[in-house]
């Protein structure tokens, strides 16, 4: 009796503490991230004007596409913008002519990016070595949905 008392006041114990170190990490990455963001606000970029920033993004977006179209690069490249800061995501998912240009890899992106473009015309792409699953062809789907807004539909064909 008295090791089963023992055994369940030390499994309390752990189970407090565990408890206790998980908050104090919490608490630190909380801490983290705030330093980070105040990190970013130094650099020198961070104080360019949005619709600078904004047209910045649209030029790499743009080079981008050129060499996905040319040289069958990842088509989603670009959105690693998204994820360098909390004021270039705000940014990218504010500028409208950074989703009108889709592959369709998704109905999840698609969605995304039709939800993002505001209502400019689409330019759609599909690569002849595209893996077209159910999810891809859901993406078109909803491209076909927003038939009227389709400025260009483009099949890239790789020369063999």
């Amino acid at each position: 009796m008295l090791q089963s008392e023992s055994t369940e006041a030390l499994r309390e114990e752990i189970t407090r503490k565990h408890a206790q170190y998980e908050r104090e990490l919490h608490r630190i990455q909380g801490e983290m991230r705030e330093l980070r963001s105040q990190l970013n606000a130094t650099a020198l970029i961070a104080h360019l004007p949005a619709d600078v920033l904004s047209l910045v993004f649209e030029a790499y977006r743009a080079e981008l596409w050129k060499q996905y179209k040319s040289q069958s690069k990842e088509p989603h490249q670009w959105l690693g913008i998204l994820h360098v800061c909390r004021s270039w995501r705000h940014i990218a998912l504010s500028t409208p002519r950074l989703w009108t240009k889709i592959v369709p890899t998704s109905a999840e992106y698609v969605d995304f990016a039709i939800s993002h473009s505001g209502r400019l015309p689409l330019t759609v792409a599909l690569a002849e070595d595209a893996t077209i699953g159910e999810d891809v062809v859901q993406g078109y789907e909803q491209v076909l949905r927003d038939f009227a807004r389709l400025r260009s539909l483009e099949l890239r064909m790789d020369s063999a």
